[in-house]
């Protein structure tokens, strides 16, 4: 057996239906995961069904590389086994989720062994590992219930888990005073991401699940260290409460997600099903995505950038100067980005002012990269910005200004926060390796380029170590633009190279 395994530690009441669980680890190729019933079974994938050995054996048997822990109903005997196993394992990363069902109506927690009955008190028999144990708690807690963020020993928790997912009520018992708007929200969790850091634990993570709805819009709040951002969903026709959630962000994680982009992906998955029930499949619909948006002031703006037009953007260069551009003019390119990474002042701006000239004589969609405000005095077709423009972009600008808007993406959570915006198109990269510069992102690779075709209501650009000899298999996944550089401007040929590549964009018309 492979060595690593998830394990999911399932909640005893929870136990006498997993099919639904089962159905979701499979669906997203989690194959090495185990679900344990404490005491009673252990459940394989394939429906297989084991006598619990306890955990000793089951550690040699299953060797665990995360563990999710749904519910907090537990006795110490689940968090010793944990505590010894990531002791004993040394290098392997255990992942520890508590995804925990308290009772709505009077918020008693007294099916915790390590909660004290009167003031909801975390007693001091708690085992979390201290590195990187995970606590989820997506919970329900009568707000008359004590602030918890008192409890010595919580805080001690927080001190040492790194990620928390809660939900509004859980968080105003956490805080002792009742949230009415978004900013109490924020300031709540500002406060327990403070905690959990004061020990040098520069990793925790806080999401307040559904803490908002209004106008068919439901948002919850997300918060580490170095970012925060409200994700929003509209609300469907049910709304019942389901482990879905906590399960993906655990699987996710498992898979070494982004906590950010685990988040976003479990919420569509989520969405998914709340809509139809289907669990079987990776959500592929842009209705199921949430949009990202980093300020609660943000959260009302409605973007309406112009389309693009008709016709596809089809063979799309970037190029670093006015005379790429001019050149490329003359072989009758329709598309062009203008990137400049080596001018700065009257220089930039007059390289700017020339080059927009020249494409509105051509009839040519110029998009100037990062430069939004030359963009818009200059009066340019478009501009481009990657995620990094976005906090300095004046946005209600450019869009007043009519220019069109194209946006660089990389990964879920990128995608999400470009949704958010409602831009001209949308740009996926890097398909394929490159060396134009220093990337975070590992290659997405042809299929991730097609799901996005059939998950985006957007023109898509391609982008990323982009090649003639591959643009067959990149305009044949449906993309709406293929972006490319150095196979252009690297080229012996350049004017040739580029022949060919409308010749092919034609081809496939």
């Amino acid at each position: 057996m492979n060595k690593e395994f998830l394990w999911i530690i399932d909640n005893k009441s929870e136990s006498q239906d997993q099919s639904y669980k089962i159905s979701l680890i499979k669906s997203m190729n989690a194959d090495n995961t185990i679900i344990i019933i404490p005491e009673s079974e252990i459940l394989l994938l394939d429906g297989t069904k084991l006598p619990f050995p306890g955990f000793s054996k089951l550690k040699k048997d299953f060797s665990p590389a995360h563990i999710h822990i749904n519910g907090l109903a537990w006795g110490t005997e689940v968090f010793d086994a944990v505590e010894k196993i990531k002791a004993s394992h040394i290098g392997t990363d255990v992942f520890i989720s508590c995804d925990s069902r308290i009772d709505k109506k009077d918020g008693d927690l007294s099916n915790d062994s390590r909660v004290d009955k009167k003031d909801g008190d975390l007693s001091s028999d708690s085992r979390i590992d201290k590195k990187d144990g995970d606590l989820s708690c997506d919970s329900r807690i009568d707000k008359k219930d004590s602030n918890l963020l008192n409890s010595d020993n919580f805080t001690k928790i927080l001190q040492i888990i790194d990620l928390l997912i809660i939900n509004k009520d859980f968080l105003e018992v956490f805080s002792g005073k009742k949230i009415t708007d978004m900013i109490e929200v924020e300031n709540a969790v500002n406060v327990l991401i403070g905690v959990g850091g004061t020990a040098g634990f520069a990793e925790l993570a806080v999401i307040v699940k559904d803490c908002r709805i209004e106008n068919g819009i439901k948002s919850s709040f997300y918060k580490d260290n170095n970012r925060k951002n409200w994700l929003n969903v509209h609300v469907g026709d049910s709304e019942k409460e389901n482990s879905v959630f906590s399960t993906a962000v655990s699987v996710l994680k498992y898979q070494g997600y982004d906590t950010l982009d685990a988040v976003v992906i479990a919420t569509a998955f989520e969405q998914q099903y709340l809509a139809n029930g289907s669990l079987d499949s990776w959500p592929e619909q842009q209705a199921y995505l949430p949009y990202l948006i980093p300020d609660s002031s943000l959260n009302q703006q409605v973007y309406s950038f112009p389309d693009c037009g008709p016709g596809k953007l089809g063979f799309y260069p970037v190029v670093d100067s006015f005379e790429w551009v001019e050149r490329l003019l003359k072989l009758d390119v329709k598309t062009i980005q203008l990137r400049i990474k080596d001018k700065t002042g009257i220089e930039l701006e007059n390289e700017i002012r020339k080059t927009v000239a020249a494409s509105e004589k051509y009839k040519c969609r110029l998009f100037i990269n990062d430069y939004w405000e030359l963009a818009i005095k200059h009066r340019a077709y478009g501009v481009h910005l990657g995620q990094e423009d976005l906090a300095e972009a004046d946005l209600d600008k450019i869009e007043k200004s009519g220019l069109r808007l194209g946006l660089s993406t990389h990964c879920y959570r990128e995608v999400a926060r470009a949704l958010a915006i409602n831009p001209s198109y949308i740009a996926i990269g890097p398909v394929f390796e490159t060396k134009l510069k220093k990337m975070d992102f590992l290659p997405q690779g042809v299929d991730a380029l097609k799901r996005w075709v059939r998950s985006l209501n957007y023109p898509l650009v391609a982008i990323g170590g982009i090649t003639l000899e591959r643009g067959p298999e990149i305009i044949s996944a449906g993309a709406d633009a293929v972006a490319v550089v150095r196979d252009v401007t690297l080229n012996s040929d350049p004017d040739k190279r580029v022949e060919e590549w409308l010749s092919l964009i034609d081809n496939y018309s």
